[in-house]
């Protein structure tokens, strides 16, 4: 069963807030928007980014490369298992060393890429609903 018009447009504020935070992470590196002039925050800004170019790793492995690998290894995709990647966190993390960094178009740079690649990010939230709403596989 199709989502309804009423459900889509229920969750549309999400939809939004899930845009509007990385815009804010773009704004905020690349025009200086609510940056701090002093650089204390820089160890643990760093910290996060690497928790989320970690998280940004899982979530690639478990949504392109496992299932390849897995039938790649075994002839067939008998007794595989689907697993989720680990959804939000990344998003999260990219949002924390944003506001640890000073204003920088390299740092800004750098979670652009993170936020485009992390598949189970707030970025990607609005085309997995889509892609479920369209193909009509929700639940």
């Amino acid at each position: 069963m199709l989502m309804e018009r009423e459900n889509l447009l229920s969750i549309f504020p999400f939809i939004a807030l899930a845009v509007a935070l990385h815009a804010l992470v773009v704004a905020r590196q690349f025009f200086g928007l609510m940056v701090f002039r002093d650089d204390p925050w820089a160890v643990p800004g760093g910290l996060f980014l690497f928790l989320a170019g970690f998280v940004t790793f899982v979530n690639i492995y478990t949504s392109f490369l496992r299932d390849r690998i897995h039938n790649w290894r075994h002839g067939n995709m008998d007794n595989f298992q689907f697993v989720s990647g680990i959804p939000a966190i990344g998003s999260v993390f990219v949002i924390l060393g944003s506001l640890c960094f000073t204003q920088s178009p390299m740092i800004g740079t750098v979670l652009i890429a993170l936020v485009i690649a992390d598949t189970g990010g707030f970025f990607w939230f609005p085309l997995a609903l889509f892609i479920d709403w369209y193909s009509g596989t929700e639940d």
